[in-house]
C-alpha cells in the first residue's frame, strides 16, 4: 500500500525533480511542462485605453491551463510581436552552423524536437477556432496577425482575440518553440511551476534585484545613517542604487508558503524566504526610490526589486 501511495501520477510532475541539478535558464534541456498534457489558451478579458497607450491601447487577459495548473498573465500586443520576432530570428539561427557548443547543442535539440507536439486539441478550443487541430509543417511557426492593435476598430476586437488564442495555441504545440526561453518567459513560467507538492502555480517573472539587499544592513552606503532616516529620498536612492548597488537578472517567484528566487544564468535557486509575521510589501518612491520598485520585507529579509514597468508592479502588489 505505501508504494502504491507513492506513485505520482502521470499529470504531474513529481516532488524529487526540484532536487535535480540545475540547469541555465537559455537551455532547451529544461523540462518544465508535464509531458503528454497540452497547453490551453483562453484571452477572458481585455482593458482598452487609447490616451494612455496609443499604439498598443489592449491589454488582453490570458488564461492558460496545463492540466490541473491554471494562470492569468496580461499582455499587450506588442509583447506578441516581440515574442514572435524573437522566435524568427531564433528560428533562422538554426541554419547558420555557428562555432559554438552552445550553438551546437541547440542545432542538435532543433533535429530531434522539430516534429509537432502530438496533443489533440479539446473540443472547446477546436470550436474556438472552428476548424479541426491539423499537423504543421515542421519548425514553421504559425500565422502571426501583423495588424497592429492600433489599427484594430473596436468592433474587431473579438476577431483579433481569436486570433492571438490560435496563434499562442499551435505555437505552444510545436516543442521547438514551446521550450524556448522567450516562449517561457512570456508564459512567466519556471521548472518548479508544475509541481504540485509544491502547491499551486503561483505568480513568477524576472525581475532585477538589487544586490546588497538580501539581508537587513547590507544595503551599502548609509552616511552614517542619514539615508536611511529618510533625509532626502532622492540622495538615499542615488547612493544606494547607482553609486554603491548594482542590479541583478533574477526569476522571482511566489508559493502559498514562499517567495524566492533564481539565478538564471545558471539555474541557481538563491534564496527561499517563508512568509512570517513580520512580512510586508511596500512601492513607491519613498520605499524604494522608483516608481516601479518593490520592498519585501520579513523577520530575516530584505529585498528591492525592479518590475520592468509600473503596472506589472501594481500587479504584484495586488497579487
Amino acid at each position: 500500500d505505501g508504494d502504491q501511495e507513492s506513485i505520482v501520477p502521470e499529470s504531474e510532475i513529481p516532488y524529487a525533480y526540484v532536487h535535480n541539478p540545475p540547469i541555465k535558464f537559455n537551455s532547451m534541456h529544461r523540462n518544465i511542462f508535464i509531458p503528454g498534457l497540452e497547453i490551453n489558451v483562453e484571452i477572458v478579458d481585455y482593458e482598452r485605453s487609447l490616451t494612455a497607450h496609443i499604439l498598443n491601447p489592449n491589454l488582453y487577459t490570458i488564461k492558460f491551463t496545463h492540466g490541473p495548473f491554471s494562470w492569468t498573465i496580461k499582455k499587450r500586443y506588442n509583447h506578441f510581436r516581440n515574442l514572435h520576432q524573437q522566435l524568427t530570428t531564433f528560428r533562422a539561427s538554426l541554419n547558420i552552423p555557428f562555432p559554438t557548443k552552445s550553438h551546437k547543442e541547440r542545432r542538435t535539440s532543433f533535429r530531434n524536437m522539430h516534429n509537432v507536439h502530438q496533443c489533440t486539441a479539446s473540443p472547446t478550443m477546436q470550436m474556438k477556432l472552428e476548424k479541426p487541430h491539423k499537423k504543421r509543417k515542421k519548425s514553421s511557426l504559425p500565422r502571426f496577425p501583423l495588424k497592429p492593435d492600433s489599427l484594430v476598430s473596436f468592433d474587431a476586437i473579438p476577431e483579433r482575440k481569436k486570433q492571438l488564442e490560435e496563434y499562442l495555441y499551435n505555437l505552444l504545440n510545436i516543442s521547438l518553440y514551446r521550450n524556448q526561453q522567450d516562449t517561457i518567459n512570456f508564459l512567466e513560467v519556471s521548472h518548479i511551476s508544475f509541481i504540485a507538492a509544491l502547491g499551486q502555480k503561483g505568480k513568477e517573472c524576472l525581475v532585477k534585484k538589487r544586490t546588497g539587499s538580501t539581508r537587513a544592513g547590507q544595503a551599502g552606503f548609509n552616511c552614517c545613517g542619514c539615508l536611511t532616516a529618510g533625509c532626502c529620498i532622492r540622495c538615499s536612492y542615488f547612493c544606494s542604487d547607482v553609486v554603491w548597488s548594482k542590479w541583478r537578472n533574477r526569476w522571482f517567484f511566489v508559493k502559498e508558503t514562499c517567495f524566492g528566487y533564481f539565478r538564471p544564468k545558471d539555474g541557481v535557486l538563491r534564496c527561499v524566504v517563508l512568509f512570517d509575521q513580520g512580512f510586508d510589501i511596500s512601492s513607491g518612491m519613498y520605499s524604494t526610490g522608483m516608481r516601479n520598485g518593490l520592498q519585501l520585507v520579513t523577520n530575516s529579509r530584505y529585498l528591492v526589486v525592479k518590475h520592468p514597468t509600473r503596472r506589472t508592479a501594481k500587479e504584484w502588489m495586488a497579487y
